[in-house]
This record gives C-alpha cells, structure tokens and sequence, in this order.
C-alpha cells in the first residue's frame, strides 16, 4: 500500500500506538536538560521574553536570574574546513568568563546524513569533548533528522539538539517526523523542534513559517501528541515577526510557550487533519511501515580532510536517502528511485534495499551510468516500491505545487 501525504489527512485506525509515547517521568523533568525543566530556545536574546529559557549569545547572569541559561554562539563555517584537531582546539579554548554552566551552540550542522562531512563533525566534537568535557554543546540541526552515526555522537557529546524545521502547517509532516526519528536513534530526551518565526528571505524563497497565534498553538499541540519526552521547542527569526508585519505578538509567544508543559499529550484540541497526521507517526505498525521524502535525499560529500577538496562529491557519486520503519518487521527488497520532477522526469539514481524493523537509516542509492546528482533538497520525486508494505511518502510544497490551506 503506498500513500502520499500532501495537505489532506490519510485516513487512519483509531487504535494508536501510544505505549512509549508517555508523559516524561517527573524526575527527569527536575533533571531536564541544561538544568532546565523546559527549553524554550531563541536564536538571539529577546529580555522582553518571560518564557525563554536559553539565549543565544546574552549574559549569562541575566539568564540565569530569568530561571535561565545562556550560550555562547558560533557557526559551523567558521571551522568545518580546519582538521579535526584544528577545529577542537578553537571549539574547546571558547572563554566564558565565569559562567558557572559554559555553554556553546553551533549553528549550521548535519550536512551529507552521515557522509563525509558528518563525519568531520564526528570527530570534531569527539575530540572537543575529549579536551574539555564540561563543556556544554547545543547544535541548531539543518536538514531535517539527525542520521544514525551522527546521533550515536550527538548522545556522547552534545546536551541539546535543535531540529531545524522552518515550515508552515501545510508541511506539518517534518514535524512529528523529526521527532520520531530522534526517538528512534535515543536522541529524543534532549531534542526540541526548531521552529521558523516570520518567513524566509525573499532571495531565498519568501516561503512562510510560523506567524499567527494559531499556528504555533497547532505546531505545540502536535509536538506534545507525538512526542511528550521533547523537552521545550526552540525559535529562529522572531525579528521577523516585526519585519514581515506577522498577527503573532510577544505575548501571545510568551502564553503559548510558558503552557508548554500543560498542554495535553492526547492530541486535545488538535484540528481533525493534524491530529491524523499524528496519529499516522503514533499508530501501531505490526507489519513493515515506511516514511520518507524526497526532502531527505543528499550526496555525500568529501570534507577537505579525506584526500579531497571539502565539498565535492564522492565517486562514484551516490543519493544518500534517508528512511524510517515504524513498524514491528522489517521491510526487505525495497526498490527506491530517485527522478527527476514531471510526468517524463527520469530516474537517475536507483536501488535495493532493506529496512530494519523501527529503525532510521541511511540508503545510499548509486548515481546511474551517464547520470549525475540532480536537484536539491526536495526537488525531485522519491519512489518506494515495497509491496505490502504501508509507505508514506512526504513532499515538500514549495517544490510539489501543493496549495496552502
């Protein structure tokens, strides 16, 4: 059975699989992470904010006499081309004066799923983590779940992760898809969906994100039906509320998200086609069910530190393609292809693969003769061939000419 998800709801069982889907025990709730009960996490400092918990780049005394903590921010670019023993040594020499919890958070990571340059990353935090451990690291994860290897890291050396989900409700799906790939790689305790404020750049997209009252409470409520153990939610752009002349106010941010614990784990109050989308991540799987979406789909690049110039593409050049079984077996002989957009679009990456039972993994789809890596993220079309298994397969509507609601 094959299903597409693309703005109406599929049509689901009642019966929905809630058995590790439980409010989080309320000892780690006083452990929390960072010390923090609740994140609520801005890129930027906002003092006119009562409910943000974690602030990049402010005083770490304010923050704290606010019940908060505060980060020292950098960018992966400023050392993703140093050697690993490079970019350590700048990570691990950061100076925060006498801030009781150093903390730092790095923006721009998780690049190729566990290609070349996810791998520069492994060991850059590795041997970070290995030169001054109490160090604090919180990273701002780019497109879109963070892949097996990068995880098995991320649970060693990293205390927060932000997942980077800048989408509206129409693409509601990266949200509980995020968070139950996080579930599944044990990264979950310590993530929180990051959430795009106003609307993108115009020379990148104008695409919108979050902007009135209602959708942030609709993105809450579906983030605490899937997954209640996320510890808080994270924001990028709140200048732009202002700058896009977006219906969200301050205090409507600040009601929603000092409610964060408080708002039901049920999916209460979710409207009809969001609490289905949920419950399709939520439900019960005893056979083989499959997620994806082209939006997962990247090369794998060298990083500058393993014989290659940093960026170009491995050869043979392969689509490395991320997937997610929900279900209780494995799904085997999957036939994935990778093509280009249009009824004519042809295939140009392809391959076999099996899929282990309630797992997130990494198939790397070899490029096919004459072909070469096309388009980017979420701009092709994605095929799962995989009989009777339940294949849900996502698109992204700036790409896929999906009409907003």
């Amino acid at each position: 059975m094959k299903c597409e998800w693309i703005v109406v709801a599929v049509l689901v069982s009642a019966s929905v699989f809630r058995a590790e889907i439980t409010a989080a025990p309320a000892e780690a709730d006083k452990k929390g992470v960072l010390g923090l009960e609740t994140v609520i996490a801005f890129y930027g400092n906002y003092p006119e904010l009562k409910s943000q918990t974690f602030a990049r780049n402010a005083d770490w005394k304010d923050l704290q006499k606010r019940g908060g903590v505060a980060s020292q921010g950098t960018v992966h670019h400023q050392f993703l081309q140093k050697s690993a023993e490079e970019a350590s040594d700048y990570l691990a020499a950061l100076d925060f004066g006498d801030n009781p919890v150093p903390l730092i958070d790095i923006d721009e990571f998780g690049w190729d799923y566990d290609g070349g340059i996810d791998h520069h990353c492994m060991d850059v935090l590795k041997a970070t983590h290995a030169k001054r451990p109490e160090l604090n690291i919180a990273v701002w994860q780019m497109r879109g779940p963070v892949a097996p290897k990068l995880a098995e890291v991320y649970r060693d050396t990293v205390a927060l992760v932000m997942l980077e989900t800048y989408f509206d409700l129409t693409d509601a799906w990266m949200i509980p898809f995020q968070l139950q790939a996080a579930r599944l790689t044990g990264l979950l305790d310590r993530s929180v969906i990051a959430l795009g404020l106003g609307k993108e750049s115009l020379e990148k997209g104008d695409q919108p994100w979050t902007r009135t009252e209602k959708e942030l409470d609709q993105q809450i409520r579906l983030i605490r039906f899937v997954a209640p153990e996320s510890p808080g939610v994270a924001f990028f752009g709140k200048w732009k509320l202002k700058e896009n002349e977006c219906a969200l106010t301050d205090e409507q941010l600040d009601r929603i998200c000092e409610q964060f614990r408080e708002i039901p784990i049920d999916g209460s109050g979710l409207e009809p086609e969001l609490l289905a989308l949920g419950q399709i991540f939520t439900r019960c799987y005893e056979k083989p069910a499959l997620f994806c979406s082209s939006e997962f789909v990247l090369p794998y690049f060298h990083s500058g530190h393993d014989g290659r110039p940093w960026g170009r593409m491995r050869e043979p050049e392969t689509a490395r393609v991320l997937l997610m079984n929900l279900g209780q077996q494995a799904a085997e002989g999957v036939k994935v292809r990778v093509r280009k957009p249009g009824e004519a679009g042809e295939v140009w990456a392809a391959g076999d693969v099996d899929v282990p039972a309630r797992s997130l993994m990494v198939a790397p789809l070899p490029v096919l003769p004459g072909k070469g890596f096309s388009g980017w993220i979420g701009t092709e079309i994605l095929e799962v061939e995989a009989p009777g298994v339940e294949v849900y397969n996502f698109v992204d509507s700036r790409f896929h000419d999906v009409k907003k609601q």
